[in-house]
């Protein structure tokens, strides 16, 4: 596998997660969020989003802005009180730290 297959690759995983947002099902909430935690090596950060609407059972999903590389995984969770979606983010990278950047989506679905 040449580097090029991993560009094209990223390309496309790219190009998918760009149009994630207009495969979303209608009555869907989308708040926008700047965070700026730094994540060390192998850790997680907690972030608490307030969405308002947002209900326990919701389903919950987090798009990030993504630098060729970034080594982030991310997830998000309806929080233990209404209007509240805790979303985690977790450095896979195994000696940087990283600061976190950009603009964050949370999409609540209903």
């Amino acid at each position: 596998m040449t580097p090029k297959y991993f560009y094209d690759k990223i390309k496309q995983l790219t190009s998918r997660l760009a149009n994630a947002e207009t495969r979303l099902p209608a009555g869907k909430i989308k708040v926008k969020f700047n965070p700026t935690n730094t994540i060390t090596a192998g850790s997680y950060a907690l972030i608490n989003v307030s969405v308002p609407g947002a209900v326990l059972g919701d389903g919950v999903v987090v798009t990030y802005p993504s630098d060729d590389g970034d080594p982030i995984t991310a997830n998000a969770t309806t929080g233990g009180s209404n209007g509240e979606v805790n979303v985690w983010v977790r450095n896979i990278h195994a000696t940087d730290s990283k600061t976190l950047s950009g603009d964050w989506y949370v999409h609540v679905i209903k």
